[in-house]
C-alpha cells in the first residue's frame, strides 16, 4: 500500500508524465481487494511502464517515475480481466520484470510471481467456466506461458516490444 508521501511523490511527478506521452493516474492509495483495477487509466501506465523501463536515457526523476509506476500497480493490485497480456495480470505484471532487470531490486521479482500467480488462477477459473482454453498471444494462453516462462528466467522478453 502507498503511503501519503509516495501519493504526494506520485502526485508531482504526475504533470510531468504527460512529457512522455503517458497519462498515469494520481494514486488514491487504496488496496484494491476485489481483483479489478480501481483505476481506469491503470493499464495505460503500465503500458508506459514497461516500455520506457529499457529507455537509454536516465536520471533521478525519471527513474522515480518508473519506481511511481510500479508502486501504483502493485497497490491497485491484479487486474480482473483475466491472465492475458493484454490489459491483464500478466500484461501488468511485466512492469514489475522491466523494474527489476533495470534495479536488480529482488521485490521487483517477487512481484512479479505474485501476479503470474494469480493469472494462473485466472487461467484456470476461465477453463472450468468456458471449458477450453484462449489460444490468442494477446488475450489468452500463449501470452501467459511467455510471461511465466520470463518470470521463471527473470528476464522479460515481452513480445513485440523485447523481441519479435
Amino acid at each position: 500500500m502507498l503511503n501519503c508521501g509516495e501519493i504526494t511523490q506520485i502526485a508531482s511527478i504526475h504533470a510531468r508524465v504527460r512529457v512522455l506521452g503517458a497519462r498515469c493516474p494520481v494514486a488514491t492509495g487504496r488496496r484494491n481487494t476485489r481483483a479489478a483495477a480501481p483505476l481506469p487509466a491503470l493499464p495505460r501506465c503500465t503500458r508506459h511502464v514497461t516500455t520506457f523501463a529499457d529507455a537509454p536515457f536516465d536520471g533521478p526523476e525519471f527513474a522515480g517515475l518508473l519506481i511511481a509506476g510500479g508502486k501504483l500497480t502493485w497497490s491497485a493490485g491484479p487486474l480482473a480481466k483475466g491472465s492475458n497480456l493484454c490489459h491483464g495480470t500478466g500484461g501488468n505484471g511485466y512492469a514489475f520484470l522491466k523494474l527489476y532487470r533495470r534495479t536488480r531490486d529482488a521485490r521487483w521479482l517477487q512481484r512479479a510471481r505474485a501476479f503470474a500467480m494469480t493469472a494462473i488462477s485466472h487461467c484456470r477459473e476461465a477453463r472450468l467456466r468456458y471449458g477450453r482454453g484462449r489460444y490468442s498471444p494477446w488475450t489468452g494462453d500463449l501470452g501467459l506461458a511467455v510471461y511465466l516462462r520470463d518470470c521463471l528466467s527473470g528476464e522479460p522478453a515481452f513480445p513485440t516490444v523485447d523481441v519479435f
